[in-house]
């Protein structure tokens, strides 16, 4: 038996599709600019696809007779775009990571190093901006469950409510150590919103976190309070 009497023609049909939309889920990953590696977690269902369509080539090569040189060739493209095309994108997402924080002077490594070395396992540590890394790498974890904090920045979202839930947050946890990411989009102590709960909040923060360090533009805020 043939492999393309073998293959039912809806299954062709979704692999025709998939090779489509391969090369436009890696064009829709790259278009920003940026290259995080969460981008490329669209491009996990189409690399599925391949990968059931390669392991059955293998299982039909075993229950057919030999299979032409053209079929071998397609064979071997599958494999290829399953395994090297991923490793690829990882490898020039970490590039690119490493050198936007070089340009912009900041050694994340030593900064990593630092929040280990003036915080304990048990600390809470707050970036306030959208770098979790911090969290992940040091094993620290954060005051809020806003961990990014874009819903309070965004209209029609964040509300008076949210906002003093996250003050009061980090107020109740005391994290030893708050990063300022200097996202200009989420500037620290200023959301847009106030009250006399919120004002109360960020007086507390603004006298007992004080400016210690920086590493690059990033800002390291220490507590000094009691």
């Amino acid at each position: 038996m043939h492999l393309r009497q073998a293959l039912d023609p809806g299954a062709a049909s979704f692999l025709s599709i998939s090779l489509i939309d391969l090369p436009i889920e890696v064009i829709m990953a790259s278009i920003s600019g940026f290259s995080f590696q969460h981008y490329y977690m669209s491009l996990l269902p189409v690399y599925a696809v391949f990968a059931g369509f390669g392991f059955w080539l293998l299982l039909t090569q075993l229950s057919y007779p030999p299979i032409s040189r053209k079929i071998k060739g397609m064979l071997t493209i599958c494999i290829a775009v399953i395994f090297v095309i991923p490793v690829v994108g990882a490898g020039i997402a970490l590039v690119k990571d490493t050198h936007y924080m070089a340009d912009r002077g900041i050694a994340y490594n030593d900064v990593i190093s630092y929040v280990k070395l003036h915080t304990s396992e048990d600390d809470f540590v707050l970036a306030w901006g959208a770098e979790t890394g911090i969290n992940y790498a040091t094993q620290r974890r954060s005051p809020s469950r806003f961990v990014y904090p874009f819903p309070l920045y965004q209209a029609g979202y964040a509300d008076q409510k949210i906002i003093e839930e996250f003050l009061g947050d980090i107020i109740q946890h005391q994290p030893p150590i708050i990063i300022d990411i200097q996202n200009s989009d989420m500037p620290i102590y200023d959301f847009g919103i106030t009250s006399s709960e919120i004002s109360n909040d960020l007086q507390f923060l603004q006298s007992n976190y004080k400016d210690v360090n920086k590493f690059g533009p990033w800002v390291v805020y220490e507590y000094e309070g009691n």
